[in-house]
């Protein structure tokens, strides 16, 4: 496949899929009771790409158990802002989570996504204690969408 046609493969799998978590979305809070949100962190040298969100528990007093959410997409779709409802529902059930984008082919070629995965724990061990993140109990989750239809 020629990078042009990788190119405008990928284009119709994001519109696709977009559109679809979007319909499924649509409507849902990007504020819940009990969580606050730390929007738009940069974490790499990619101001677009290269950021995340930090959800905490509002009542939490002491480190807390953190969870690393890696977005589905095949390493070529996705954001954290469509992951945030996952994460703010796990925030509010006492967990502090880390929502981050990364960089997308066919931008970059892979590992460079992952490189950029590697940038966000990085980033969570020189900013845990700011956010009272217990390094000691660090989960990841994730998923991946295949395309069906494109």
């Amino acid at each position: 496949m020629s990078a042009e046609n990788y190119a405008e493969l990928a284009q119709k799998m994001r519109a696709e899929f977009k559109k679809n978590d979007d319909e499924r979305d649509a409507g849902l809070p990007t504020k819940v009771a009990g969580v606050k949100r730390f929007d738009n962190i940069v974490y790499g040298e990619d101001e677009k790409f290269n950021l995340l969100d930090v959800y905490l528990p509002e009542d939490h007093s002491d480190f807390t158990p953190v969870i690393v959410n890696v977005h589905g997409g095949g390493w070529v779709y996705g954001t954290k802002e469509t992951y945030q409802f996952y994460c703010l529902f796990l925030a509010q059930h006492g967990f502090a989570v880390v929502n981050a984008n990364y960089r997308l082919a066919p931008s970059v070629v892979f590992p460079q996504e992952l490189n950029d995965i590697n940038r966000v724990f990085h980033w969570l061990e020189v900013n845990a204690s700011k956010y009272y993140l217990d390094l000691n109990n660090v989960f990841v989750v994730g998923d991946s969408e295949v395309p069906h239809n494109c």
